[in-house]
């Protein structure tokens, strides 16, 4: 063990690049994990990895796979290219290289079994990173030693947990706390009062429908609401990019016209839009503030499949991606939408595409436990459920079944008239947005008690938001 180290294999960073770059196997798995550059203790070795990233996104985006291992040529121009967008010296460059050419060399795949104890104790607990970094900084560590650290990291953190549980019980049992829990508001009357006041911390909600159907309005104003009352919102978008997500909030946030900014590629170009109309110009106060709580406390993370096939992986990255870029963790997580973030093979028969939801589902559900925040995931219904005008119980069921761990799941209505449901219905075309309803349903269902209610709500499309209205 204390051989491969001395010869220039001192840690572990040379064997996740190397697998990346030779193992079809472990590709997938690690950039699946939270793994950034940031966490490279050498240089060289966090310019690779963005590097290889960068050139696994293009590939896939052209409809190709990245070889295995790809050429050092190959690499070449995504090294100088990552070395440019970085800032980095030419000098970073040429170290980076040196290092690619002596991952060219296939003979280290014997040496893999380092990599799976570093990983597993690295996401384990604080004191097990803590372990796995020390074994990067000793030029001849101490492995056997460092591992049983690890491994002692992982014991105790599991027997935690099996602790709290117990201790929770007993809390539950002699406990004279008066104190009920404080939930957090969605921003939007009707559903605040179904939910009993809002999201609680450690519980997952899931919104579905159809398209059209208001899924990503109502999660910009759970997102508006959570932040401008002092929280901190981190958006992972499969769907929509980031300005889109910003026009819809600022839209509904500062009441303004969708119209103006839906265009908008940046705050310059929002702040220009309203100021050009003489009959916005009043509103530059309250747009002003509005942008100033999107960029404080608001991330939106536009992602791809090449970012990632696991929902829960995805969303822990960027949950230390947002505790780095802003120096706190969020205080709600949306995912938008589920469905991308599940791989699914093609051929794949309706049940195995039914389990890879369930279990991406599932990570949703226990990455909340565990985070103790409230997490909201958006999936897109793709059966007879998005035409109905009342989402009953059993379609919860019809949307895969992903809802069956959530705390409370929302269908949201849309289908207007029955000449666009009978198009949609004989595959003829989509829905038209014109004929999207203004007067909606939240159909919830709080899954763990089996308690129904239709919320009815109105949509206004001018500002891009939800309001309470009276059933009828």
């Amino acid at each position: 063990m204390q051989q491969w180290l001395v010869e220039n294999r001192e840690s572990y960073e040379f064997f996740l690049l190397h697998a990346i770059l030779h193992d079809p196997m472990r590709r997938s798995s690690l950039l699946g994990l939270p793994l950034i550059p940031e966490d490279f203790i050498k240089d060289e070795s966090a310019l690779l990895l963005h590097a290889i990233t960068t050139a696994i996104s293009v590939t896939r985006a052209i409809g190709t796979e990245l070889e295995f291992p790809p050429t050092r040529e190959f690499m070449k121009s995504y090294v100088n290219a990552s070395t440019s967008s970085l800032g980095l010296l030419d000098e970073d460059y040429n170290l980076c290289m040196e290092l690619l050419q002596t991952m060219m060399d296939p003979s280290h795949k014997e040496q893999y079994y380092c990599i799976d104890p570093y990983l597993t104790a690295w996401y384990s607990s604080i004191r097990a990173k803590r372990a796995a970094n020390s074994i990067q900084r000793d030029v001849i560590p101490n492995v056997r030693e460092q591992i049983q650290i690890m491994q002692t990291a992982i014991n105790a953190s599991e027997q935690a947990s099996i602790d709290d549980e117990e201790d929770d019980m007993e809390l539950i049992i002699s406990g004279e706390s008066e104190d009920h829990v404080v939930r957090r508001s969605t921003g939007i009357a009707g559903l605040d009062r179904a939910l009993n006041g809002g999201l609680g911390n450690g519980e997952c909600y899931l919104i579905f429908g159809g398209w059209g159907g208001g899924k990503s309005v109502a999660a910009g104003q759970v997102a508006w609401n959570e932040a401008a009352t002092g929280g901190h919102v981190l958006i992972v978008s499969t769907e929509l990019k980031p300005r889109e997500y910003v026009a819809r909030i600022t839209s509904a946030a500062a009441t303004i016209p969708i119209g103006k900014l839906q265009d908008c590629e940046n705050f310059k170009q929002i702040r220009a839009a309203v100021m050009s109309d003489p009959s916005l110009v009043f509103k530059t106060k309250i747009l002003e503030d509005t942008l100033a709580i999107i960029a404080e406390r608001i991330r939106i993370k536009k992602v791809s499949s090449g970012d990632g096939l696991d929902a829960r992986a995805i969303m822990e990255r960027e949950i230390l991606n947002f505790e780095r870029l802003k120096g706190v963790r969020p205080t709600l997580v949306i995912l938008d939408w589920l469905g991308s973030a599940v791989e699914i093979k093609k051929g794949a028969s309706s049940g195995e595409v039914a389990m890879a939801w369930e279990h991406a589902a599932h990570g949703c559900v226990k990455l909340a436990e565990d985070a103790d925040i409230p997490i909201v995931v958006l999936a897109q219904a793709v059966n007879s459920s998005q035409r109905k005008r009342v989402l009953l119980n059993d379609d919860i069921g019809i949307s895969k079944g992903i809802g069956k761990n959530m705390v409370a799941v929302i269908g949201i209505t849309n289908m207007a008239d029955s000449a666009g449901v009978k198009a949609a219905e004989a595959g003829l075309a989509e829905a038209p947005k014109s004929k999207i309803l203004d007067n909606q349903f939240f159909c919830m269902v709080k899954a763990r008690k089996g308690m129904e209610e239709d919320i009815p709500m109105k949509r206004e499309m001018k500002y891009q938001r939800f309001v309470a209205r009276e059933k009828g």
